[in-house]
């Protein structure tokens, strides 16, 4: 009866693992924009941009497998992934704005004007909360990434040689 109550517990621990919850909320993204491209289709949407709905929830998906797996090349993988993606996406909403307002990239008036855009009002743009939520996964696989590869070098490196 231990060995049973060792493995309930063991597996509680393992699904609360901050990679196994990141896996699980990229996995359910990539469902429920599955389940929004299917619509769309059905729909008559225009295939070309339905198509483009998946790119980011599948790169999300491998980054977040990539963590989960926990080896050193799967951390590497997984943060050039979710940090060029997430670079890519911060980038181009702030260029857009500023290009918009007339303004430098950095100024006040854009951070605000973005910061507005990604928590403003939800109903006007369709889009806004997968890439809202697409932005935070991709920023904190990214960050998961490199507190584990740091940790595991940091491992590798304290170990003693082992025989010559």
């Amino acid at each position: 009866m231990k060995g049973q109550a060792n493995r309930t517990e063991q597996f509680l621990y393992s699904i609360l693992e901050p990679k196994a919850i990141t896996l699980g909320f990229a996995l359910f993204h990539f469902l429920s924009m599955a389940v929004y491209v299917w619509r769309e289709w059905q729909t008559g949407g225009d295939e070309a941009d339905v198509h483009l709905f998946m790119i980011r929830p599948t790169v999300l998906l491998m980054a977040a497998l990539g963590l989960w797996y926990s080896k050193l090349w799967s951390y590497v993988v997984s943060f050039h992934l979710s940090a060029w993606l997430a670079f890519v996406m911060a980038y181009s909403g702030l260029s857009g704005i500023a290009r918009d307002l007339g303004n430098p990239m950095f100024s006040v008036s854009v951070m605000v004007a973005w910061w507005h855009e990604l928590f403003g009002e939800w109903d006007v743009y369709v889009e806004q909360p997968p890439f809202t939520f697409q932005l935070f996964l991709f920023s904190m696989i990214a960050c998961c990434c490199l507190a584990s590869m740091s940790r595991l070098l940091f491992h590798c490196l304290r170990e003693e040689p082992k025989g010559v």
